[in-house]
């Protein structure tokens, strides 16, 4: 047996692992870009509105996904649906509530 040369159930289990953490990858990049394409519009609500009532399960779908992903890498940085932000209505439908403006607050004076 050739210790220097992996066998054929490490290479496979590394490429396994390979592609796994890539789909992870792939997985939290789209729900990033998705996530900004509405909080960064200049209209979300519209894009909600397109959705009808299956917006809330699309918004329960991203919900679900970003758990997973914050599962297996807890250091990611996809946000979660805000429920200030996404409120679902009874007939399915989301309403959009941009965030809040940061408050401004002044430097203290130095005397």
């Amino acid at each position: 047996m050739n210790y220097l040369t992996k066998s054929q159930t490490q290479e496979k289990a590394e490429r396994i692992a390979r592609r796994a953490k890539e789909l992870a990858q792939h997985v939290e990049a789209t729900l990033k870009a998705m996530y900004g394409a509405i909080t960064q519009d200049s209209d979300p609500q519209s894009i909600l509105d397109v959705y009808g009532p299956q917006a809330s399960k699309v918004l329960a779908d991203y919900a679900a996904m970003q758990q997973a992903v914050s599962t297996i890498n807890p250091a990611t940085t996809v946000p979660a649906p805000d429920p200030a932000m996404f409120a679902a209505n009874p007939d399915g439908t989301v309403v959009y509530s941009a965030p809040p403006e940061p408050e401004i607050v002044p430097e203290p004076e130095i005397i």
